[in-house]
C-alpha cells in the first residue's frame, strides 16, 4: 500500500526530531582518578563539575517494631519484618561536599551525602584512617552530612587509578548515610561516579585558554639590548 506524501514527510520529520533529540543528551563518562590527576582538577574545579551515578543504589535497613522515627524512604513489610529502604536512581545527578586524595563526598539533595572512593588494585576498598574498635563508624553521628565545606586540595597520588566507588565498610555491604547505617543492595555495587564530557571540557578550557598580546599592548615589556661601543 503506498503512504501518501505528506504521510512520509511527517515520519522522515519525526525520525529527524528524534535523532537530534538523541544527539543532544548528555555523554556520561565515568570521572576516574587518572582523569583527576591529568587534569589537575582543583577543589573549585571539581565543584562546578555535576556528577551523576552510573547504577541504582538502594539502601535499606531494618526498623525496630518499637521504633517509629522514619527519617525519609519508604517503609516496606517483608518477612515479617518493617524495612526502611532510600533509593538513589541511575544517572540522578549531584555535587562534591568533601574531597580526599582517594574518595569523593557527592550530595544527591540537601543534608545527605554519600561517599565513592577508589579501589586498590587488589580490589579492596581504600579507606580513612580510624581508631580501633569500632572503626570509621565509631564517631557520633553528622547533622547535615552533605554540608560539610570543601578541604583544601589534597596532594593527588598519581599511583592510584580507576573509578570512584560507592563506599563500603571493609569486607561488608554497610553504608553509612544519614548518620546511620545501611545495606547496600541490588546494582548499588556497581555505582560509580560519571560525569558529562561537555562540561569538562568547559572547565579544562577555562584553566588553560590564554587570549593571546598584540604587539601593541607589549608597552614596557620590550626587550632592552644592550648598547655596545666599539
Amino acid at each position: 500500500m503506498n503512504r501518501p506524501a505528506s504521510t512520509l514527510v511527517l515520519m522522515v520529520a519525526v525520525v529527524a526530531l528524534s535523532s537530534m533529540l538523541v544527539g543532544c543528551g548528555a555523554t556520561l563518562v565515568p570521572f576516574t582518578h587518572e582523569l583527576r590527576s591529568q587534569q589537575n582538577l582543583s577543589v573549585d574545579d571539581v565543584q562546578q563539575l555535576q556528577f551523576y551515578v552510573s547504577h541504582t543504589v538502594t539502601l535499606r535497613r531494618e526498623i525496630a517494631l518499637s521504633s517509629r522515627q522514619i527519617e525519609g524512604g519508604n517503609l516496606q513489610l517483608r518477612s515479617g519484618k518493617t524495612l526502611e529502604e532510600i533509593v538513589i536512581e541511575a544517572e540522578t545527578p549531584g555535587v562534591a561536599t568533601a574531597l580526599s586524595p582517594a574518595a569523593i563526598t557527592v550530595s544527591f539533595e540537601e543534608g545527605t551525602a554519600l561517599t565513592f572512593a577508589l579501589h586498590t588494585g587488589h580490589g579492596e576498598p581504600l579507606t580513612a584512617p580510624a581508631p580501633p574498635s569500632l572503626g570509621r563508624f565509631a564517631e557520633p553521628p553528622e547533622a547535615f552530612p552533605g554540608e560539610r565545606p570543601l578541604l583544601d586540595m589534597p596532594v593527588v597520588d598519581e599511583s592510584l587509578i580507576g573509578n570512584y566507588w560507592l563506599e563500603t565498610a571493609v569486607d561488608t555491604s554497610t553504608v553509612k548515610f544519614q548518620g546511620k547505617l545501611w545495606e547496600a543492595v541490588e546494582d548499588s555495587f556497581m555505582a560509580h561516579l560519571m560525569i558529562d564530557t561537555e562540561e569538562l571540557e568547559d572547565v579544562v578550557e577555562s584553566n588553560t585558554v590564554l587570549k593571546g598580546r598584540r604587539l601593541s599592548q607589549r608597552g614596557t615589556d620590550t626587550l632592552s639590548l644592550p648598547v655596545i661601543m666599539f
